[in-house]
């Protein structure tokens, strides 16, 4: 059993609630994607600590959302599998499609490390998506790999909005962080701002995108936020959501087309200003 933590303000905090670790073998590792780019997924964790108030991962496993981030899966012989899976596939591998494979367990198992180091001795690549620094610890190795590509998730600068709909993922100051270590190191690296939350990612948009074109990054996806029958309760446990203007605002905004014609408009306005490509995520 392992503590939870959270930031506040940019700075590492102990939350109160615990984390419960369950070891369980897998039967396949590579799963046929739908994904637009994509040929497989693969998802190292059944579950993920970070938390996020919007994460679609529950929805699509039909698991209990209120256990999502509190009780992790890891499967322990992914790997062994992935070696008898990879032979004679070819194709674009998705990493992290449901969980996040840089989650703060990895830092123990090791399941997404060993899983690349495998990939990258077959004919597949590597797409990972992920929150987290962690990710640096494999930057030198991700960059040898034959074209992977890494996308780092960025929904706002506010650490206060971060921390209540993303409570335990590292802050915005360590992902863009991270976005501009990646790029130096020459690695195919593009800012995923999605799914883009009403109030919340507009919250000094342009200075957001700014922050992203600094790393050297030339390449931007946003998505937008998808209802799940069970993410309203949720969504508003957040303690912004109080105030009622608030929640008026952000739930009349998300479900509104024009809200998001009009965001991916500035969104793309500020990409070309700033010389990166915007593109559609799905």
């Amino acid at each position: 059993m392992y503590d939870l933590y959270s930031f506040e303000n940019g700075k590492l905090n102990r939350d109160v609630k615990s984390l419960i670790i369950k070891e369980r073998v897998c039967k396949s590792s590579l799963v046929p994607s739908k994904l637009p780019g994509l040929n497989y997924a693969l998802n190292p964790y059944r579950g993920c600590e970070h938390g996020c108030l919007y994460c679609y991962g529950p929805s699509v496993l039909k698991t209990r959302r209120e256990s999502w981030s509190t009780e992790i899966e890891v499967k322990i012989n992914l790997p062994e599998i992935l070696k008898r899976e990879v032979i004679n596939k070819t194709g674009v591998v998705g990493i992290g499609t449901v969980t996040d494979p840089y989650q703060p367990i990895e830092r123990k198992y090791c399941i997404t490390r060993r899983s690349l180091e495998i990939i990258s001795r077959s004919n597949l690549r590597a797409s990972i998506l992920t929150k987290s620094d962690l990710i640096i610890r494999d930057a030198d190795f991700i960059a040898r790999m034959n074209d992977a590509e890494v996308g780092i998730t960025i929904t706002t600068l506010n650490d206060d909005f971060a921390g209540q709909f993303e409570p335990h993922a590292p802050p915005p100051t360590k992902r863009i962080e991270t976005l501009k270590k990646l790029s130096d190191l020459g690695i195919n690296t593009y800012a995923m701002i999605g799914p883009i939350l009403p109030i919340v990612t507009e919250d000094q948009l342009e200075t957001l995108i700014l922050e992203i074109a600094s790393t050297g990054i030339k390449r931007v996806m946003i998505d937008k936020l998808r209802l799940r029958p069970d993410m309203t309760k949720t969504l508003i446990s957040c303690e912004v959501m109080n105030d009622p203007r608030f929640r008026e605002e952000f739930f009349n905004k998300m479900r509104s087309d024009s809200f998001y014609q009009r965001i991916q408009w500035e969104i793309f306005k500020l990409c070309k200003k700033y010389q990166m490509i915007l593109e559609k995520a799905f």
